[in-house]
C-alpha cells in the first residue's frame, strides 16, 4: 500500500514538473571568477580540473541562501570539483525535479520536508544552513497591529511554504483563526511579495532579508518576527534517499563547501556586505542590516535538533488527519554533516 502511494505521488509530481516548471526556471547568475582572478595559479589548476555541473533549486532569490551564492562567488564549490548553479523553482516543481533527478539538490527546507511526511517523496534533509526562520510580517503604512489586517490580503510566496506557515503561527499567537482572519495570497517569490506591498496590491507581506530592510526603508511597519514566535529550519540541502545512496561522496563535497561558505560569511563581514549590496542591488547600509539579520539565523554545525523536526512532523500529521507513524530519520539524515563537523 505504501509502495503504491509513493508510486502515484511520484507520477503526480513528475506531471507537475512538466506543467509548472517547464520554461519557468530562473537561473541565478553569480560571478565566481573573483578568487581565480587574484590567484592565476589556482585559475590554471581549476581550468585543468574537470568540474561536475550541478544545480540546486531555491524557491526565491533570497539571503536565506547566501551560503550558496557566497560559496559560488568564492570558488568553494569549484574547490570540491563542482560547478554549481542556482535555479529558482516553485516548491512543487522543486520536489518533482529532485525526484526526477533533473535538479537533484534543493535548498528549500519546509516544502521538501513536508513532501516526505505527507506523500513519501523520499527526499531527505542532509544539512540545515539556517536553523531559525528569518521571516517578518510587514504591513501597509496605515496598519498598526496584526489585528488591523482582518479581511486584508497578505502576500506569501506559497500557501504551502514556510512563510505561510509562519503567518499562521503569528495569527495563532494573537488568538486569531489563521484560516479565516485574512486572505493569504501566493506571490511565487519574495520579490513579488515586496512589490505587492510597495504597489498597494496587498496590505501585508511576509518578507525576509534583504526585502525586510527595503520595506523598512520605505516606511512599512514590521509587525512581528518569526524568530519570536517559533523555531523551524529555514534553508538547507535536501536530496532523495536514492540519490544520497548513489552519490554519497558528491553530497559530502556539496555539504563541505557549504560549511566552508558559512564559516567564511561569519568571519568576513567587511567582504560579504559589499557582495550582498551588489548581488541584491541594495545600498550598503541596507546590506549591512540584511547581513546582520541573516547571520544570526545560521546553524552552528549544519544540523537542527530532532525535537524541532518531530514537533513539525506531529503538526503536519495532525493537520492532514494522518495516522502515519513517522520518525525524524524518515526525512532527515545528518550522518555526513556530523562527520564533517568532527
Amino acid at each position: 500500500m505504501v509502495r503504491n502511494k509513493r508510486f502515484y505521488f511520484t507520477i503526480i509530481l513528475l506531471l507537475s514538473l512538466l506543467l509548472a516548471a517547464c520554461g519557468q526556471r530562473e537561473t541565478i547568475a553569480v560571478n565566481n571568477g573573483k578568487s581565480d582572478a587574484v590567484n592565476p595559479n589556482q585559475q590554471s589548476k581549476d581550468a585543468s580540473k574537470e568540474l561536475k555541473k550541478l544545480t540546486i533549486s531555491v524557491p526565491a532569490k533570497s539571503l536565506a541562501f547566501l551560503p550558496l551564492y557566497m560559496g559560488i562567488e568564492k570558488g568553494m564549490y569549484k574547490e570540491e570539483g563542482i560547478d554549481l548553479s542556482v535555479s529558482v523553482l516553485k516548491a512543487s516543481a522543486a520536489v518533482a525535479a529532485a525526484i526526477s533527478g533533473e535538479v537533484p539538490y534543493t535548498g528549500s527546507l519546509g516544502s521538501t520536508f513536508r513532501s516526505t511526511i505527507t506523500g513519501g517523496s523520499g527526499l531527505k534533509v542532509v544539512m540545515v544552513t539556517l536553523d531559525k526562520l528569518g521571516f517578518s510580517l510587514f504591513a501597509a503604512k496605515d496598519i498598526k497591529s496584526i489585528k488591523d489586517l482582518k479581511g486584508k490580503a497578505v502576500m506569501v510566496t506559497n500557501t504551502t511554504g514556510s512563510d505561510n506557515y509562519v503567518l499562521k503561527k503569528m495569527l495563532e499567537k494573537e488568538g486569531l483563526n489563521p484560516n479565516t482572519f485574512l486572505n493569504a495570497v501566493s506571490s511565487t517569490t519574495t520579490a513579488n511579495s515586496y512589490q505587492g506591498l510597495l504597489g498597494g496590491a496587498s496590505q501585508g507581506a511576509i518578507l525576509s532579508p534583504p526585502y525586510s530592510q527595503m520595506a523598512e526603508k520605505e516606511g512599512f511597519p514590521r509587525l512581528k518576527n518569526a524568530i519570536d514566535v517559533i523555531q523551524r529550519g529555514n534553508a538547507g540541502i535536501s536530496v532523495t534517499t536514492a540519490y544520497l545512496q548513489n552519490n554519497e561522496e558528491e553530497v559530502k563535497k556539496m555539504i563541505r563547501a557549504t560549511l566552508k561558505s558559512m564559516k567564511y560569511i561569519k568571519e568576513n563581514q567587511q567582504e560579504v556586505i559589499p557582495f550582498i549590496s551588489k548581488f541584491f542591488e541594495i545600498d550598503p547600509g541596507l546590506a549591512k542590516g540584511a547581513y546582520e539579520d541573516t547571520v544570526v539565523l545560521f546553524s552552528k554545525d549544519g544540523t537542527l535538533a530532532d525535537e524541532v523536526f518531530m514537533e513539525e512532523i506531529n503538526e503536519i500529521l495532525e493537520e492532514t488527519n494522518s495516522t502515519s507513524k513517522m520518525k525524524v530519520s524518515d526525512a532527515v539524515d545528518f550522518s555526513i554533516v556530523k562527520s564533517l563537523a568532527k
